[in-house]
């Protein structure tokens, strides 16, 4: 592998195991320019083009061509900063994915903030008769507390359903200083991850834990409520049907709105506000940096969405009649 391309690996704050990815990605490109007899800093744009062909023609799937090339991006871009050459890689798209693939939908702003108002705690729901309200008892009032906690939870870290079921109280600790939320993850045999909670995500798991008197560490962070079921590790179905109930609330009654949305919801937010693929990996906690570039088409099948240029054309070949 050229020389530069293992300075921007150990640039790279990741795993282990991502470096190994990016590397592959690299070693790819260098094994390209070897073929051509050249090197990047006599590379234009053009060339970028032609290797994006080569890609293309590998028989390579598309989710590993759009991480190979956005290694190359994030390249260009580190050896733009380093007066190495110029990251002449900007503006070289990833490859349109298949549109037709069912996905889940991540919620906007507004509908992220609307689904957790219907959650927080109403202290009066409407009674039987029009008009007439009463008081939440104290079960309902616990229900409450617990699915706000939860949803607002599951939407500023990106936890996924199964995490949510198997964390426990004494899973909230302290890492340099910084609360965290201990995960046991998706294939994993131990919680060997965490998320780091914000005091916004943190406040209202601390409000509903202040209400239920007799929990233990042990406890699970999230438990069923009413006869039968009190104190009880919910099941991931159980915190399904709590995130679809509450997305029906608002409207979102589709099949393409499901607990993973929140999820979704999570990636999307990350790079709306200015975060990268990276950061999308290391919140989700995904495996390979290729799942993540998923949030990156996201955005951009948003942003064509958002910014139609097929507008551009309504004041042309007008009727006359």
């Amino acid at each position: 592998m050229i020389e530069v391309f293992e300075q921007y690996l150990k640039s790279v704050d990741a795993k282990e195991s991502t470096k190994a990815t990016y590397g592959k990605a690299l070693d790819c490109f260098s094994k390209w320019l070897e073929g051509r007899g050249t090197s990047i800093y006599e590379l234009r744009r053009e060339n970028l083009l032609e290797y994006k062909s080569f890609l293309v023609d590998s028989n390579k799937s598309t989710l590993t061509i759009n991480l190979y090339l956005s290694t190359i991006r994030g390249f260009f871009k580190w050896a733009d900063g380093e007066s190495i050459c110029p990251n002449i890689a900007n503006g070289v798209g990833s490859l349109r994915t298949n549109k037709n693939t069912f996905r889940r939908m991540h919620l906007e702003n507004e509908q992220g903030a609307q689904l957790l108002t219907d959650a927080y705690l109403p202290k009066r729901v409407s009674g039987v008769n029009a008009g007439v309200t009463r008081k939440l008892n104290s079960n309902e009032e616990l229900i409450a507390l617990r699915d706000f906690a939860m949803l607002n939870l599951m939407l500023r870290t990106g936890l996924r359903t199964i995490e949510v079921s198997r964390a426990d109280i004494k899973d909230i600790t302290k890492k340099k200083g910084r609360r965290i939320l201990k995960v046991w993850g998706k294939g994993h045999s131990e919680k060997d991850d965490f998320v780091v909670l914000t005091d916004e995500a943190y406040l209202p798991i601390k409000e509903f834990l202040s209400e239920r008197k007799d929990a233990k560490p042990e406890d699970p962070l999230f438990c069923g409520a009413g006869f039968g079921h009190s104190g009880k590790r919910m099941s991931t179905r159980t915190i399904q049907d709590i995130c679809k109930k509450h997305l029906r609330a608002i409207g979102l009654d589709g099949h393409e709105y499901s607990a993973h949305s929140l999820r979704h919801t999570t990636g999307t937010q990350i790079l709306l506000n200015g975060g990268n693929m990276f950061d999308v990996q290391n919140v989700l906690r995904h495996a390979s940096p290729a799942t993540s570039q998923i949030y990156v088409n996201t955005i951009m099948e948003d942003k064509r969405l958002d910014d139609a240029s097929e507008e551009l054309l309504d004041t042309s070949f007008k009727n006359n009649q």
